[in-house]
């Protein structure tokens, strides 16, 4: 498998079931990178048990997602709870500013990274790339909103109502 470039592995937890630990444990074993699909506590703790480092947070609000990984620290330690993805729910998400925002809550929560909705590469290349700049910024809902965002700044060549247009 990594032979052949893949660095890892998804595997559902709600699909794997009690063969989650051997399909983990094979995927360590060629070198792969376990990741593990949850959608609930107990998938979560089955996939940390069974060793796996790297979870993606699918099916789940943003709240929820935050509560689940909160509860998951407190209970196994930063380290131990390994690294957290939140995969975002296109019904609660109508536009690329929606995942941007949820992006920065969800760094601002501690996640490693979020997996955009299809907003992102809706209407072409242009929103792709300013959608991954804007996540990747150093912006924080903890002080505005994509919203908020209505005028240039002194100095600025556009806003990010002009770049998300």
């Amino acid at each position: 498998m990594v032979a052949a470039g893949a660095a890892g592995v998804l595997f559902p937890a709600a699909f794997a079931g009690e063969a989650l630990p051997s399909l983990v444990g094979r995927a360590q074993a060629l070198g792969a990178e376990p990741v593990v699909s949850v959608s609930n506590a107990e998938e979560a703790e089955a996939a940390l048990e069974a060793g796996c480092r790297l979870l993606v947070f699918s099916g789940l609000s943003v709240d929820d997602a935050i509560q689940l990984r909160e509860s998951l620290v407190k209970q196994h330690g930063e380290t131990a709870a390994g690294a957290h993805v939140c995969k975002l729910r296109q019904d609660h998400m109508p536009s690329l500013a929606s995942d941007m925002e949820s992006s920065w809550v969800l760094r601002d929560a501690g996640f490693s990274g979020v997996w955009p909705t299809e907003n992102m590469y809706k209407n072409g290349m242009d929103d792709i790339h300013t959608g991954i700049f804007a996540m990747g910024a150093k912006a924080s809902r903890k002080f505005c909103s994509t919203t908020a965002f209505t005028q240039k700044a002194e100095g600025a060549r556009e806003f990010l109502g002009e770049l998300l247009d």
